[in-house]
């Protein structure tokens, strides 16, 4: 059975021991340490240590023994996708806002997922920066689309460039949309993914929305609580 599992949590909820920065790696204390936005580190705590727990749990690892490597394949600096050292087959992506913190686990091949205020899409001049041109009105008039549209579409294709592993390095303004449920060729030249939309928890699903991708043929989504397993 394919599947991908997935955690969503409040970014000041807490996710079990241990917790505090003394689980983080060097490179996250660094960042970590450089976040001067109150709520942008709490996020940012909060999801490196869930996904330190989660992948701790997989392996057998305690929290902060999980060794990650984060080369990024342009730069060779250490701020890409992270990888699992010795578990290659363990894929993973993380997502955050400074409300939600999101993470993806699966073992079926590459994984992105992302979450998104709704009321960050509804900024003048959101279309030139997200919407391919052949999913603008044209002339540039108001498309009518309210926030909630404008934001899943936002995820769905953040999810799956994070999945292809360029992220942001590729415009979202040159590829289309994917749509949910079916294996989709999201830029040419690449491996199909499929999308899911998620289906949040709470309060969450009335001002976020957020989704998942995984390459090739749908998965199995199974959203977690936001404990991970111990």
């Amino acid at each position: 059975m394919r599947r991908v599992d997935v955690w969503v949590a409040a970014a000041d909820e807490p996710v079990g021991q241990p917790a505090g920065p003394g689980v983080l790696d060097v490179i996250e204390r660094a960042r970590f340490d450089a976040l001067t936005h109150a709520p942008t580190a709490r996020a940012y705590l909060a999801l490196h240590t869930l996904a330190r727990q989660v992948v701790g749990s997989i392996i057998g690892a305690p929290a902060h023994a999980v060794r990650f490597d984060r080369t990024c394949p342009v730069c060779r600096g250490p701020h890409g996708r992270p990888t699992v050292i010795d578990h290659p087959g363990l894929h993973l992506s993380l997502t955050r806002t400074s409300a939600l913190v999101g993470l993806a686990v699966t073992t079926v091949g590459a994984v992105g997922i992302d979450v998104e205020q709704v009321s960050a899409a509804t900024f003048v001049g959101f279309d030139e920066v997200a919407l391919h041109p052949g999913e603008r009105e044209p002339g540039g008039l108001p498309t009518g689309r309210g926030g909630r549209a404008n934001a899943t579409m936002w995820v769905r294709k953040e999810a799956a460039l994070k999945a292809l592993g360029t992220g942001l390095r590729t415009d979202p303004a040159t590829v289309r949309t994917p749509p949910t449920g079916i294996p989709t060729v999201v830029v040419p030249g690449t491996e199909p993914l499929t999308v899911t939309d998620l289906v949040l928890p709470g309060a969450a699903a009335r001002t976020h929305v957020a989704a998942v991708a995984v390459a090739g043929a749908s998965a199995e989504v199974v959203m977690n609580g936001a404990r991970p397993p111990r």
